[in-house]
């Protein structure tokens, strides 16, 4: 057996690899901490995100592995993760400093389920046990009042800070249990009949109520920026802001005063709702907010009769991933019927729908994990007026003529949704086409415009390579 070394101990270690960093957690700088003594190993690991799903088994792994070396008696792991580091677009004073996530969740288009969704990951990371917070950002159509069945009251002020309402959560099922004992008897120790988790929560609603905001542009960011630097959070693990939809003032306040750490999209499969995907995408980018996935809403139903996937707005022959470059992070169904899911009195999901929420929290968490820690991957682009040529990081070099891309856009004008058919011809791109700029969106795509005025086309790398690997014909 090898000696009890710190060397020893951390080349035990590098064996235990990030499914999602592709890096073992010494390289990743996951270490921190580590003391021994007396045989005693104490070891702290700081990984990207609080809820990381994988944060249980390095403990078991990292446990196992030190006590391969030689005269180990005992094994401690704490886990921690990554605090916020300061930001010079925080105030000195503001309440977002002690929150350690920023997450925005946005739609550019209403009606899509954007406040049901953030709705369901705040409260879902609440109930296993994440300090979370929930701010609805928008003003002139707040949803969470409704959500959450929350009634205008005003809202309290402590030490010239706007406190949040602390909604309880509480499960349908723990709610029976609760139920059964209070009917037969008035005490009890069982650790399993607490009444739940919290969630803190501010809208502006809660001040309005039914009335409409009637104010101009100004005054929305001025309430913006009071509502994000006066609420009296505390530590929180995640703060999820339900931005309304479009992408007006109150989105570049947000970006301009605080560092939103990454933005997923909700969005339909409707080929009008994907057209606002290509649009919000871009603006993330210009306010340099990361975007971490997008979520399809309603993109299905199963039949009560054969359980079969029918899907509302029929499947795409182009994947959201391909088309964009971003994640699928999850399709919810479309559900009906108020047992299916409930936020208040209790906290109620369906059984059926409980493999989707599952899904959607993991592939959120690992997302904020996996941005936390990538940098920036985009190539060096040059164009002229007969190609585009992409270097990218790792050497590889592709070139492609400016008609074959301007042919090949894959936007909800050039080409449609559903069925993938080419809607623009041949003869409408004009000969000298030539793009007039060409922009980099985060590790995922290439934004371009072109001098016949066309510019929602968004090239994931993906769709790149694959139009490089082929033979530029055109069809």
């Amino acid at each position: 057996m090898e000696p009890l070394t710190e060397e020893n101990i951390r080349k035990k270690l590098s064996a235990i690899e990030d499914p999602d960093l592709k890096q073992d957690i010494v390289s990743a700088g996951f270490v921190k901490e580590l003391l021994i003594e007396e045989g005693n190993v104490a070891l702290t690991l700081e990984l990207t995100t609080p809820a990381c799903p994988f944060k249980a088994s390095f403990r078991d792994q990292a446990t196992k592995l030190i006590h391969t070396l030689a005269g180990v008696k005992n094994v401690t792991v704490t886990i921690t993760s990554q605090s916020k580091s300061s930001s010079s677009k925080l105030f000195e004073t503001s309440t977002l400093k002690t929150v350690t996530s920023i997450i925005a969740i946005a739609s550019c288009k209403g009606g899509v389920g954007k406040s049901t969704i953030a709705s369901l990951l705040a409260c879902e990371l609440a109930m296993r046990g994440y300090r979370v917070g929930l701010l609805d950002a928008d003003i002139f159509g707040p949803s969470l009042p409704t959500l959450f069945n929350i009634k205008p009251h005003g809202v309290k002020m402590k030490d010239k800070k706007l406190v949040p309402l602390t909604h309880a959560l509480i499960s349908s099922e723990k709610s029976q249990i609760l139920n059964h004992h209070n009917e037969h008897s008035a005490k009890s120790s069982d650790p399993n009949l607490k009444q739940g988790s919290d969630l803190k929560v501010m809208s502006f609603g809660f001040l309005l109520g039914d009335a409409p905001a009637v104010m101009r542009g100004a005054m929305v960011s001025n309430y913006i920026r009071q509502i994000l630097h006066t609420v009296a959070w505390g530590d929180l693990d995640y703060l999820f802001i339900d931005l309304p939809p479009g992408t007006g003032d109150t989105i570049l306040t947000l970006a301009q005063s605080v560092q939103i750490d990454g933005a997923i999209i909700v969005t339909t499969p409707a080929s009008l709702s994907l057209v606002d995907v290509a649009r919000g995408m871009l603006m993330f980018d210009k306010v340099n907010v990361p975007i971490l996935g997008v979520i399809e809403n309603m993109a299905y139903f199963m039949c009560d009769n054969c359980s079969k996937k029918h899907y509302v707005f029929e499947k795409s022959s182009h994947s959201l991933e391909e088309r964009f470059g971003v994640q699928t992070l999850v399709q919810v169904p479309l559900v009906s019927g108020a047992d299916q899911f409930s936020f208040a009195p209790q906290y109620h999901i369906a059984s059926t729908l409980k493999p989707t929420i599952e899904t959607m929290i993991e592939a959120t968490v690992r997302r904020i994990g996996m941005v936390t820690k990538e940098g920036r991957y985009t190539p060096d682009v040059s164009y002229n007026e007969r190609n585009v040529t992409l270097v990218f990081p790792t050497g590889e070099k592709i070139t492609l003529a400016n008609d074959y891309l301007r042919f090949n856009c894959p936007c909800a004008l050039c080409r449609d949704e559903t069925s993938g058919v080419r809607k623009i011809t041949r003869e409408q791109i004009p000969p000298n086409i030539a793009a007039t700029s060409v922009k980099p969106l985060g590790n995922y795509a290439l934004a371009f415009t072109w001098n016949d005025r066309h510019s929602s086309g968004i090239y994931s790398y993906q769709l790149l390579k694959k139009l490089a690997s082929t033979e530029p014909v055109l069809q």
